[in-house]
């Protein structure tokens, strides 16, 4: 006999220990009721979440339109022009928490699952818009540095290891940092090795940047803004922020 799925729903008037009681008496195992709930509760929230993208989905087909239309017609707002408070008020049911990384995934500009198996761990490739993004907010906070009088420095990704003792803390080295190990010099018959350590954060290399140097009170302060990729192992994060794009 097949079963209405309501039966299992206590949220639809159904009772899924009618459905066990019924198991018992039949001495079959009642826990296939459990699982049966399980089960429909994960179906309905993949449905769920597919229902959502699907109108996402035809918002931004119908958004895209409408943009399409104005950019044709050149219609621009100036800049003392305000956005009608109708506008903003339809944006309100998209106010969810924790959202970031299915927003990602959902406009196709994050790919974790192939980075994590070409990276490991906390692997992810940025694709598309969020590229374009992140180097605007890159540019937007340069520009908004250098007109407070910050220098940029785009800094090394690796720095030797007796740099690196002056500028980090030791417990860093075992908890944090990358070593790498490479040819002492350009020479080919050199054999030594130097080690040298993937830099944390940008302030670790800007920290030595005037390293050994007699710096005058007039100078001062010295005021630079770092651009660099951070190399962490994050060790014993597991549970924490692991979800996403994270370093």
């Amino acid at each position: 006999m097949v079963l209405d799925m309501d039966l299992f729903r206590v949220e639809k008037g159904g009772n899924p220990e009618i459905v066990r009681d019924s198991q018992r008496h039949r001495y079959k195992d009642p826990t296939l009721v459990d699982k049966v709930v399980e089960l429909d509760q994960a179906w309905r929230k993949v449905f769920l979440a597919r229902y959502v993208v699907d109108v996402f989905n035809r918002q931004k087909k119908v958004l895209s339109k409408a943009i399409g239309e104005k950019i044709k017609k050149k219609e621009a707002y100036g800049v003392d022009d305000s956005v009608e408070d109708s506008i903003i008020s339809q944006l309100e049911y998209l106010k969810v928490e924790d959202l970031s990384v299915d927003l990602a995934v959902m406009i196709d500009g994050f790919d974790g699952d192939r980075g994590t198996m070409v990276a490991g761990g906390r692997g992810y490739f940025l694709k598309g818009p969020l590229v374009f993004l992140e180097q605007a907010i890159i540019q937007l906070a340069l520009h908004k540095l250098d007109e407070k009088g910050f220098t940029p420095l785009y800094t090394p990704f690796f720095m030797r290891k007796e740099v690196m003792q002056e500028v980090a803390q030791l417990s860093q080295f075992d908890d944090e940092l990358y070593k790498v190990h490479s040819k002492g010099s350009e020479d080919v018959g050199d054999s030594s090795v130097d080690e040298k350590y993937l830099i944390a954060t940008s302030e670790q290399p800007i920290a030595a940047f005037h390293r050994s140097e007699w710096l005058k009170e007039s100078d001062l302060p010295m005021k630079y803004a770092g651009v660099s990729t951070c190399f962490r192992q994050e060790v014993g994060s597991h549970g924490r922020d692991t979800r996403g794009i994270f370093r």
